[in-house]
């Protein structure tokens, strides 16, 4: 009986201390040319949580979007020999209605989603790319709209984020080589507790609301 009160003192007191713990996720992201690598380690629970999901982030996508068809045969004959060349084609219809779909889903669910992105911690982000095209004219303009695009990005993340700390933002020319590569990187934390309050606001949602958004 003494065994069983003291098992029984531990899962109460691991209760009332779950909601306060935190959770991290690393996302890494890679590129290098036509490769790239998506990288996602979810940790938490004093260790006993520990996920590791790696992915590529272009396959992933295609999966995720039926309306896209990347690589389409056509068959045709020109001068007695049959030939074939890849196109591809995006259904506008189609991500007109999922862009559409995803906004509603924004307007439901905003209060959970502002809820919990005043309370996430995004630490070490950084972003680093190397960048060339060959001709050192044509490098110094990619260079700076790719300046322009690190700042928007930034600023937003900065103006919708209160706890953002930067790391390494850096753009290395490449005048003598075609190259692309980047790698951006950020830790993620939140507490348990906040994504509990933020799950029974969805779900306040969803019953108030029913479950279609279609």
């Amino acid at each position: 009986m003494g065994y069983l009160r003291y098992v029984f003192l531990l899962w109460v007191v691991s209760l009332i201390l779950i909601p306060f713990t935190s959770i991290t996720i690393r996302v890494t992201y890679l590129r290098d040319g036509s490769d790239d690598e998506l990288i996602a380690i979810v940790a938490g629970l004093f260790g006993l949580v520990n996920i590791k999901r790696e992915t590529n982030l272009i396959k992933l996508m295609m999966s995720l979007t039926s309306g896209v068809e990347m690589e389409h045969e056509i068959e045709a004959t020109k001068k007695g020999r049959p030939i074939k060349e890849s196109s591809s084609f995006l259904n506008y219809k189609e991500a007109v209605w999922e862009f559409r779909r995803a906004l509603r889903l924004y307007r439901r669910y905003r209060k959970a989603i502002d809820f919990l992105r005043e309370r996430i911690t995004v630490k070490e982000l950084s972003w680093e790319t190397s960048l060339g095209t060959g001709d050192a004219a044509v490098t110094g303009m990619a260079v700076g709209l790719m300046w322009t695009l690190k700042t928007a990005v930034i600023s937003i993340l900065d103006t919708r984020l209160r706890n953002l700390t930067l790391g390494a933002v850096e753009i290395t020319p490449s005048f003598d080589c075609a190259k692309f590569r980047t790698k951006f990187d950020c830790i993620l934390r939140f507490k348990i507790g906040h994504a509990i309050i933020a799950s029974i606001i969805i779900i306040t949602a969803i019953l108030k609301d029913g479950d279609t958004y279609e």
